[in-house]
Order: structure tokens, then C-alpha cells, then sequence
């Protein structure tokens, strides 16, 4: 008899059990992020080392998606410094239709070595999923906005510019991933 009862509770109970994992599985969550850091160095006839990181963290709720995005990366040989270069940026885009979306963006950039010592971008456009699967994400993305900026000769420009970005995505594996942007922005004065 109580071996009957033992079975009654285990048919009753795992329907209920299933239904609540069920719900948490169904239950996304909000919140995605990326990070890496990298580091080499080397010693011999001259000693270099060298470093990048950076990181993504992006919220999604209903038609909302907030990104943010920093990088930095460095090298120095035999003491001297050879490359410095930070950016940060920041993506709010409004979906409103299963392929189509609004964005207004802002990126900001600092080479120490290139001829632009800093650079301040704002944009608004449309973009595009040409491809939205679980494991392929390609979209297309076209704007305008203003840009800012400083030369390494103490000299400055803005302007209106022109932006063009292609995003593609693979995912390959729960944890795993490949990614590819490519960015465009273009004024009367250089691309």
C-alpha cells in the first residue's frame, strides 16, 4: 500500500515539477555581457609587452535593447610606449517591427599614436535584420549624426556625418560565439 502512494505522489508531483522548470527555462533574462583581456609579453634582444581588453554589457526588454561597450589596448617595447587606444560607446535601439529598428548611438575614441588625439560621435538611423536565427545574426544599419574632433596639432573640426554599420553574429555553442562589426562614418572632410 504505501509503495502504491509512493507511486500516486511521484505521477501527481512530476507533472508539477516538469511545469515549473518549465517556467524558468521559458523566463529569459534581461542582461547579457562579454569580456576578454588579453596580455603578452616577451623578453630577449628587446623586451615588449602588449595588452587589450574589453567588454559589452546590453539589457533587452520588449522592443527596448541598451547597450554599452569599452575597449583599451597598449604596447610598450624596450620602455617605450608603442600603442594606446581607449573607446566607449553606448546603443539604445527601439524595434518596431520583427526585422526593423530605430537607434540613436554615441561612441567615443582616443588614439595616443594616430593623427586624431580624440573623437566624439552622436547618430540616429534605421537598421535592418537581413537575418535573425538562433545561430545567425546579420543587420544593417544606416544614420546620420555629428562628429567631433580633436587633432593631435591642437587643432579641432566637427561636422555632419554619414554612418553605415554592418553587424554579424554566429553563435556556434551555448558559450561560444563570432562576432564582426564594421563601422562607417563619413563627413564632408574625411572617412
Amino acid at each position: 500500500m504505501l509503495r502504491n502512494s509512493a507511486l500516486a505522489v511521484v505521477f501527481i508531483v512530476s507533472p508539477a515539477a516538469a511545469y515549473a522548470q518549465a517556467e524558468i527555462v521559458a523566463e529569459e533574462d534581461p542582461w547579457t555581457g562579454t569580456a576578454s583581456l588579453g596580455f603578452l609579453s616577451t623578453s630577449g634582444n628587446t623586451d615588449t609587452t602588449s595588452y587589450n581588453t574589453k567588454f559589452k554589457i546590453s539589457y533587452e526588454q520588449d522592443s527596448w535593447t541598451h547597450s554599452f561597450n569599452a575597449a583599451a589596448n597598449g604596447a610598450e617595447e624596450g620602455g617605450m610606449t608603442t600603442a594606446e587606444a581607449y573607446k566607449a560607446g553606448g546603443k539604445t535601439a527601439y524595434s518596431f517591427s520583427e526585422h526593423n529598428y530605430l537607434f540613436g548611438e554615441v561612441n567615443w575614441r582616443k588614439d595616443r599614436f594616430s593623427g586624431v588625439d580624440q573623437q566624439l560621435s552622436v547618430a540616429v538611423g534605421y537598421g535592418h535584420r537581413f537575418i535573425d536565427t538562433p545561430a545567425h545574426l546579420l543587420s544593417g544599419e544606416v544614420g546620420v549624426g555629428q562628429r567631433s574632433l580633436d587633432f593631435a596639432d591642437g587643432t579641432s573640426e566637427s561636422g555632419v556625418i554619414g554612418t553605415l554599420g554592418i553587424d554579424y553574429k554566429w553563435t556556434f555553442s551555448e558559450t561560444s560565439n563570432f562576432e564582426q562589426t564594421v563601422d562607417v562614418e563619413s563627413g564632408s572632410e574625411n572617412t
